[in-house]
């Protein structure tokens, strides 16, 4: 019945809870975790509570219920924040300086425009002058690596950036 459960809904949190005596469940389900290092009765750890997903909680001793010779069990969600479960990438961004942004307006007042133009329609012109900026850029502006943060907004002045690498 597990099984299939874990078939139909492979992307689901399941959680046994239980006085598992004489079983070692781990045997039967090995991707299981068991959370309970504690003894729950007596000096044994009779009381066991097994999930399918690793460290998704914390398991907390609690007073007996009622005249039961038994502990509560309380399982507490670990929550991980965002900046520790995921790792920071790095990327490359174009920095740009006032000499970068001199030299560059140096460069485009020395271009013969109008070379551009010849035999070209507008769509190709476009993408001619396109490209010839970025080609200018790409050659005047100086990059930096940068580590970015899952939780870091975007850097002021970041005006292109280059594809990411994680680390």
């Amino acid at each position: 019945m597990i099984n299939l459960q874990m078939n139909n809904n492979p992307e689901a949190a399941v959680i046994m809870a239980g006085d598992f005596n004489h079983v070692e469940l781990k045997a039967v389900f090995p991707k299981f975790h068991c959370y309970i290092n504690f003894p729950t009765r007596d000096n044994n750890t009779l009381d066991q509570v097994y999930c399918n997903i690793p460290g998704a909680y914390k398991a907390v001793a609690a007073p007996h219920l009622g005249m039961s010779d038994h502990i509560s069990v309380n399982l507490i969600p670990a929550y991980k924040p965002l900046i520790c479960r995921t790792r920071p990438t790095t990327r490359t961004v174009q920095v740009w300086t006032e000499e970068a942004s001199s030299t560059l307006q140096d460069c485009f007042e020395c271009t013969d425009w109008e070379v551009f133009k010849e035999g070209t329609d507008l769509d190709g012109y476009t993408s001619s002058v396109l490209s010839y900026l970025k080609f200018c850029t790409d050659a005047v502006l100086p990059t930096k690596t940068i580590k970015v943060f899952p939780n870091q907004k975007p850097l002021a002045g970041q005006h292109s950036e280059a594809p990411t690498q994680s680390l």
